[in-house]
């Protein structure tokens, strides 16, 4: 008589058989769990995820007496790409930075999407001077940089806020408010200028290239160019928030 019976060879066949179901189930569960946490697109943190990290690298700084700085980005004229290259294009502007802005820092500091065209990033540092320095550079680097497409070239720019635990604020809403206000402080130096680079009518040779202050049409090749730029030798220029300016005690 076999060291197994047929009630065992039963079972063998049983769990041979549910094996590939359970693998199913868990490349489900693993891709469910992405879904809750990444963003589709970009392939960075969401809002929830990030939310989440945030609260313990914040109670860690607490605890640590350690400086933690939060970054939020926005990324200028995704709109005016969107409505004239249309939205694949658009898409591909916002991949183009999330790329650009994770590899341009350490693999322990954190970025996320937040919705639209906002990102948050998390660092942590003992030199926040350093990294507003930077960041300044990075917008200059950034605003050179061709993001190139099929039929179409054109370059971007982003502007940021940047708040510091604990010299700006101590919790994460305070934080939040002081790089959201600092964001659109430097958003509003930012100004779009569409680059007639190349048109394209009933003649496919028709190739005119002069810069020009025209509104966005559908035969303007356009890219976005920072008209204020700031060299690091000339000090940085974020503003001072005072959260309790914003937020006076009862």
């Amino acid at each position: 008589m076999g060291a197994f019976n047929d009630m065992d060879v039963h079972i063998a066949e049983y769990i041979q058989l549910q094996i590939p179901i359970i693998h199913q189930i868990f490349a489900l569960n693993k891709k469910t769990l992405e879904l809750s946490r990444y963003d589709n697109l970009t392939g960075l943190m969401n809002r929830g995820y990030f939310n989440t990290i945030f609260d313990d690298r914040l109670n860690f700084a607490r605890r640590d007496k350690s400086i933690i700085s939060l970054i939020m980005f926005d990324l200028d004229g995704l709109k005016i790409i969107n409505d004239n290259f249309g939205h694949a294009a658009g898409d591909d502007y916002l991949k183009h930075f999330a790329h650009f802005i994770e590899s341009q820092f350490r693999s322990t500091d954190t970025f996320a999407r937040i919705g639209g065209d906002e990102f948050l990033g998390i660092f942590n540092t003992t030199d926040p001077l350093a990294l507003k320095k930077k960041l300044s550079l990075l917008q200059t680097l950034y605003s050179e940089m061709p993001i190139d497409l099929e039929e179409t070239s054109f370059t971007g720019s982003f502007s940021y806020g940047i708040a510091t635990y604990p010299e700006d604020a101590d919790t994460t809403d305070g934080l939040l408010t002081v790089a959201d206000i600092k964001m659109y402080l430097d958003k509003k130096k930012i100004e779009v200028y569409i680059h007639r680079k190349t048109m394209k009518h009933n003649n496919p040779q028709n190739k005119a290239g002069f810069n020009a202050h025209v509104p966005p049409s559908a035969d303007c090749l356009g890219y976005l160019t920072r008209t204020h730029r700031r060299a690091v030798t000339e000090g940085y220029d974020q503003p001072e928030i005072a959260l309790m300016e914003h937020f006076p005690s009862p």
